[in-house]
């Protein structure tokens, strides 16, 4: 089986809850096991973290997971992000949905 195969369920999460479990492991598969900001690999940033495209606090449910190195993760939580970092998240979350 394709791990793949079922990469909207995998991204945008599936059923009401507010919290949906997700494979980190294929979510890092996808975005090749490199911060989806920086680029950085896994190995060089210790580890990479699972981050929602819109958070809970803002209102986000199931919204899409990406992976971030702790130091992008910190910097979008804040809102510290550069408009150029935000286009990349979101052109990332455009090419997820094809």
């Amino acid at each position: 089986m394709n791990d793949l195969a079922n990469i909207d369920e995998l991204l945008f999460g599936k059923g009401k809850k507010a919290r949906i479990r997700v494979n980190k492991g294929l979510v890092k598969k996808l975005f090749k096991y490199r911060c989806a900001l920086c680029g950085k690999p896994e190995k060089e940033v210790g580890e990479l973290q699972m981050a929602h495209y819109k958070a809970h606090s803002r209102g986000g449910t199931t919204s899409p997971y990406i992976p971030l190195c702790p130091t992008c993760h910190r910097k979008y939580d804040k809102g510290l992000l550069t408009k150029t970092q935000l286009k990349k998240l979101i052109s990332h979350q455009r090419n997820t949905r094809k």
